[in-house]
């Protein structure tokens, strides 16, 4: 199976619940674990657009604002990340086809 953008969108969609029940239940989701070390790998700027758009809920219009770039400058460094996070999913699934 290969891993599409979808997916990953499916999974920053989710990530809250899904970090909550693991927490609950203490067990792990292999694939929240990973989309983790993919977070921590990227660059500052990288990360802050990912964890505010997508984990902690900002508007892209208010983290526009917030650091002084266009929408659409922001939705295209956006898009340019979940392209390097679905990246490494993909490596990661080629690795473990090994």
């Amino acid at each position: 199976m290969c891993f599409e953008k979808s997916d990953l969108l499916a999974l920053l969609e989710n990530y809250d619940y899904r970090k909550k029940f693991c927490a609950v239940f203490g067990k792990t989701d292999p694939q929240i674990d990973f989309l983790d070390k993919c977070i921590a790998c990227l660059s500052d700027e990288e990360k802050d657009v990912i964890v505010k758009t997508f984990l902690q809920k900002v508007s892209v219009r208010s983290y526009s604002t917030e650091v002084g770039l266009s929408r659409g400058s922001v939705l295209r460094k956006r898009e340019k990340v979940l392209d390097i996070i679905v990246a490494l999913f993909r490596a990661k699934e080629e690795e473990n086809e090994k």
